[in-house]
């Protein structure tokens, strides 16, 4: 029961929008410092969800967190944000931002199985 507990609160830490913020901190308030607390905040999720030995954890996390910070730049109407981040559209660099982001956590989840010799 406990476990199933942990795998939910990891969840719900998913759930906040990361890139959202990390995208609207820097067209707004012009600091990058953003982008730092969402790595941060996605490399402590993604080394609970190992240590809970779930690797799926991380990839429907992955998934919550994209959806609820589309679903933020949707409502906070970023596209006026546009302009900031050409060539791509507030959307289009949060949808990089989540492929980037999951790319890198696929790396610490499937390590490479070759030994140094």
């Amino acid at each position: 029961m406990k476990k199933y507990i942990n795998q939910v609160l990891i969840l719900f830490g998913y759930c906040v929008p990361y890139a959202f913020f990390a995208i609207y901190g820097d067209a707004q308030l012009h600091t990058m410092i953003f982008y730092g607390f969402m790595l941060l905040a996605i490399f402590l999720l993604l080394h609970l969800s190992l240590k809970l030995k779930n690797k799926r954890l991380v990839v429907v996390g992955n998934v919550l967190s994209f959806l609820s910070s589309y679903a933020c730049t949707s409502i906070f109407f970023t596209d006026n944000m546009g302009w900031y981040f050409k060539p791509f559209t507030s959307n289009s660099f949060l949808i990089l931002i989540s492929i980037l982001i999951l790319m890198i956590q696929l790396v610490f989840i499937f390590p490479s199985k070759q030994k140094h010799k």
